[in-house]
């Protein structure tokens, strides 16, 4: 005798319930994709936006230490000191020299180049090491230093440094100070130009300091006049600009060297007495390495790893120096940027998560009460199927 295996299948109740529950966590899971993805495309172009914003922050603080220079520059090229041809006479005209330096901060010193080969500066002694270094007396605060020629053409070099009110602390000869302006190219170029010239920025060499030269020829064509602008500041401000904690900035010229960061100790590279600017692959931040190779277009957010981290990248360039090619290059770690879409997700998946719970216990009673009938009906049809016709048919539905 064979006995046919008694088949089991998925409770109704048990299949009507799944189905609702699948249904809501594909419509929850598609609600909070759909969602992060427009938090992540508005969080990308935000950055974009700020990036372009962070451009222009960057050109107007620029202008905001060079302008000063240039316009203190234009007038001093209508000063008699170019007309001077000894050091006595350049020397009466020295509180105009220290006046504007101390109008300006920005500036570390102010010189005069003749065509004769004699020069004038006048360094303003703000910082200790530049002090320490040239063995400034305690009061000093500012130092000349000039070259004047003999009755052989033979340089003199000398240096002078005075106090607050220019009263003279201490003379040096220096027979070893020789300094040729003419070889210099900002002489050069502002000898051949009616309006400011500005050079690439550069370490000065007396200072340390980073920063570029302002020149202009003298209206009367005797002398060049030229300034040191010191960026330092720019560089120390950038810090400021970040958008997130461990955003990198750096401003880069057209050779790919590293014009402002916020680090002054990774921007210099030292070279056994002298100090230059560092190029940005010794700058060690792969981010914005990676970033420099990828290129694209200015304002866009580029998205890419380093390292294994996601990192998003932004270059913006800028108008204010001397290089057309100018840029500033922004990297932003993927985790930060996206942080605040990550927020709204969890948000998001928390009050789905509450209103699924709700909804299955719904849907749970709602599948209860479809499946008790039909559960019935099915007992009912078995009972008929065995000839048990004692039972009641028909439910209440």
């Amino acid at each position: 005798m064979t006995m046919k295996a008694k088949r089991r299948g998925i409770p109704l109740q048990v299949l009507l319930t799944g189905a609702i529950i699948l249904s809501m966590l594909v419509l929850a899971a598609s609600l909070l994709i759909q969602g992060y993805r427009g938090v992540e495309a508005a969080m990308v172009s935000a950055a974009g936006e700020a990036a372009g914003q962070l451009g222009i922050t960057v050109n107007e603080r620029i202008r905001r230490l060079l302008d000063p220079a240039q316009n203190t520059l234009r007038l001093l090229s209508y000063d008699r000191i170019s007309q001077a041809d000894n050091l006595s006479a350049r020397l009466e005209r020295l509180p105009v020299l220290v006046e504007n330096l101390r109008a300006n901060r920005t500036l570390s010193a102010v010189y005069i180049g003749y065509p004769n080969g004699e020069f004038l500066l006048v360094r303003a002694l703000n910082a200790a090491s530049v002090r320490e270094k040239l063995k400034a007396p305690p009061k000093a605060l500012y130092l000349v230093q000039s070259q004047t020629l003999d009755a052989q053409n033979v340089p003199q070099g000398e240096w002078r440094f005075y106090d607050d009110q220019l009263q003279l602390l201490q003379r040096l000869d220096m027979p070893d100070y020789h300094f040729d302006a003419r070889q210099r190219g900002w002489y050069q170029e502002a000898s051949a130009s009616r309006t400011t010239v500005l050079t690439q920025p550069y370490v000065f060499f007396t200072t340390g300091e980073i920063g570029l030269t302002l020149a202009q020829r003298s209206v009367d064509g005797a002398a060049v006049i030229g300034m040191d602008a010191s960026v330092n500041d720019l560089a120390e401000e950038m810090g400021d600009l970040r958008q997130t904690a461990h955003t990198e900035l750096a401003v880069l010229d057209g050779h790919d060297t590293v014009i402002a960061y916020p680090d002054l100790s990774r921007l210099l590279v030292r070279e056994g007495r002298k100090a230059r600017l560092a190029k940005l692959g010794e700058l060690g931040v792969p981010s914005l390495s990676r970033l420099a190779e990828i290129g694209g277009q200015p304002r866009m957010a580029q998205a890419y790893r380093v390292d294994g981290e996601n990192w998003y990248g932004i270059w913006v360039p800028l108008a204010s120096f001397a290089s057309t090619q100018a840029r500033v290059l922004i990297s932003i770690p993927a985790a930060e940027l996206l942080a605040g879409a990550w927020a709204t997700l969890l948000q998001q998946a928390l009050w789905g998560g509450v209103l699924l719970l709700v909804l299955l216990l719904l849907g749970s009673l709602i599948g209860r009460r479809i499946a008790r009938p039909l559960n019935q009906l099915t007992e009912q049809l078995g009972a008929l199927a065995a000839f048990d016709f004692a039972r009641p048919v028909g439910v209440n539905s």
